[in-house]
């Protein structure tokens, strides 16, 4: 499979990705011809990584597809997915506004986990440093620059659905990031943010589809002692999760 041929498909899945359901013409990219496009998306159908749903007749990623845009399977040349591991941050942002600290929260607007509300996460990439890693997802995310970054911990989260087949096994740098400047961006493509209280932001997370008791520990602690220093912690959790 050429380069081009990969491209075709990543954008028909980029098009998937923040939607729930498209019908067959807006799945296609618009530089592509028709019968280019239904040879791409039928062969995307044929490997599980979409869908068609019968009773309204749109295309939707499966959950095979979401791992493989979160960057948890690849694609050999033949097309056979492949499991892939991965490093990432979780950043939790904090700000002060009138004496009172506040926490950003961040609502998914892509799959996996499309409407979920937590803590900004990405991906490390290779040679870049864990800091500029926390810094950059928060400035694309969320229009916020700068700010001291601590790294307070790893967490590997192993999530499978209720039968136990692996969905992502994934090891997240916690970075504590104070002190941000600019304005927040409230809603782009990748979700819509806001600053939350400590209450409202403990309790995303135990709503989270996604969401990590030791996570929801680790914002008490912060919210009950803000004074204290928050100790380097290593947890490994795994959970069955119902739906990505």
């Amino acid at each position: 499979m050429t380069k081009k041929q990969r491209d075709i498909q990543k954008e028909i899945l980029g098009k998937l990705l923040s939607t729930n359901g498209l019908r067959y013409t807006d799945a296609r990219p618009s530089r592509v011809e028709n019968d280019l496009f239904n040879y791409h998306l039928q062969f995307l159908v044929e490997k599980g990584l979409v869908e068609k749903h019968e009773d309204d007749g749109l295309y939707y990623l499966t959950q095979a597809g979401k791992q493989y845009i979160e960057g948890n399977i690849s694609l050999t040349q033949e097309g056979r997915p492949y499991f892939r591991f991965r490093v990432g941050v979780l950043v939790i942002a904090l700000i002060v506004d009138h004496g009172e600290t506040l926490i950003l929260s961040h609502t998914r607007k892509r799959h996996p986990f499309y409407g979920d509300t937590g803590a900004i996460t990405g991906k490390v990439h290779a040679s870049e440093r864990v800091k500029d890693t926390a810094l950059r997802k928060l400035e694309e995310e969320t229009g916020l620059v700068g700010g001291k970054v601590e790294v307070k911990g790893l967490m590997r989260k192993i999530r499978k659905t209720e039968d136990g087949e692996l969905f992502f096994d994934s090891f997240w740098f916690i970075c504590l990031v104070r002190g941000a400047d600019g304005e927040l961006v409230v809603e782009n493509e990748f979700g819509i943010n806001r600053w939350s209280t400590w209450d409202e932001a403990i309790a995303s997370e135990e709503g989270s589809k996604q969401g990590s008791k030791n996570l929801v520990e680790i914002y008490k602690k912060l919210r009950d002692k803000p004074n204290e220093e928050l100790p380097f912690i290593y947890f490994e959790e795994e959970t069955r999760v119902p739906e990505f």
